[in-house]
Order: structure tokens, then C-alpha cells, then sequence
């Protein structure tokens, strides 16, 4: 059985995700996160002890919406290269314009680039777990792989992240038939032996 959801978690996440948006992270405290929820200061320390523990949260948040979302597009993909793919494209769609993640990198590089970096794990446990999930896809195809299903789902994984640190240049990423066949013709190639 699975525990009620809070019904405050959400009010102060989304509260913080639109203060982050409009001020940044050294410019937004807990006291502006409790106005904008509209949730007492007990209820918000309750959840959420400090900073740190709000900002990991939303951020945990906020992939796994990501992956929500990308879940209810593979829905229709039933091949697993093509679903594969459709990952990948589906990242480049949206990272390279998260506002959130735009505004904090721009404001608060050195409280947000090593949440990014070397403190990045639990972000990328999360694509992880995700990939892994697509691999097996491709192997219970009958698709070899060229490399360990962690090997490859790392390499893919790592490779997604940069476009998180580093807005990519090119390919011209509004282009995303150019970007299909560029993940098709490189790093499909990378972890699909045959």
C-alpha cells in the first residue's frame, strides 16, 4: 500500500521552483518559499529542515517528472532502438531549456555546478535506473550489446548530462529529424553491437 501523498509537498516545491525561477538560490530563503506556498514556517521545516534539503528535492522533483513524461511519450514507440533514440532526442528537447536550471546555473554557479558535478549522483542514479530499463528492452530484443548494460547506460547516461552543464552548440538542436540521425548514427552505434 502506498502512503498518501502530502498535499503541501507540491505547494512548497512549486513555490520554490517559481522563486528560483524569478531570484535564484542565494536570493530566495525559506521565509519567501513560506509566503509564496502559503504554508506555515513549521509545516515548511517539517518537510524541509534547510535549503539543501529543499533544493535536492525539487531537483529529484523535476527529473522524475522529466521521466514521467518520457514514459507517456514511449508509449507509442515499440521498437527498443527507436525508443532509444526517442530518449535521447526527448532530452535534448528539454534540458538545454529548463528555466530553473538556466537561471540557478546563471546565479548560483557555485552553489549548483557541484550539485551538478561531483555531488551529480543521485541525479544520475535516476537516468540510470531509467536506461538500464531501456537496455534490457533491447536485449530481450535480441540486440547485442558492445559493452556491460551499466557500461552503456553510464556512457548514455554521462553523455545526457553534459548537455545539462554545457548548452550544446551543434548540432543545431531545433533540428530534431538532424538529431535522430545523428544519436542513430553515433551512439546508438557505441552500445548496439549489431
Amino acid at each position: 500500500m502506498t502512503a498518501p501523498a502530502d498535499p503541501y509537498v507540491d505547494r512548497i516545491l512549486d513555490a520554490a521552483y517559481a522563486l528560483l525561477t524569478r531570484h535564484g538560490l542565494r536570493r530566495t530563503t525559506i521565509a519567501d518559499v513560506v509566503r509564496e506556498s502559503g504554508v506555515s514556517k513549521a509545516t515548511v521545516f517539517r518537510r524541509f529542515p534547510g535549503r539543501a534539503e529543499l533544493f535536492d528535492t525539487l531537483m529529484s522533483r523535476e527529473v522524475a517528472r522529466f521521466l514521467s513524461d518520457l514514459e507517456v511519450r514511449l508509449d507509442t514507440v515499440e521498437d527498443p532502438v527507436d525508443r532509444l533514440v526517442e530518449t535521447f532526442v526527448r532530452f535534448c528537447e528539454v534540458a538545454p531549456h529548463n528555466v530553473v536550471l538556466r537561471r540557478l546555473v546563471e546565479t548560483d554557479p557555485e552553489t549548483v555546478l557541484p550539485q551538478l558535478t561531483t555531488q551529480a549522483e543521485p541525479i544520475l542514479a535516476f537516468g540510470r535506473a531509467f536506461m538500464l530499463g531501456e537496455l534490457k528492452k533491447l536485449t530481450e530484443a535480441g540486440y547485442r550489446l558492445t559493452a556491460s548494460p551499466e557500461v552503456c547506460t553510464d556512457l548514455i547516461t554521462r553523455l545526457s548530462h553534459s548537455y545539462i552543464l554545457l548548452p550544446p552548440t551543434l548540432p543545431d538542436f531545433a533540428d530534431l529529424e538532424r538529431i535522430r540521425d545523428l544519436f542513430r548514427a553515433t551512439v546508438v552505434r557505441m552500445i548496439v553491437a549489431d
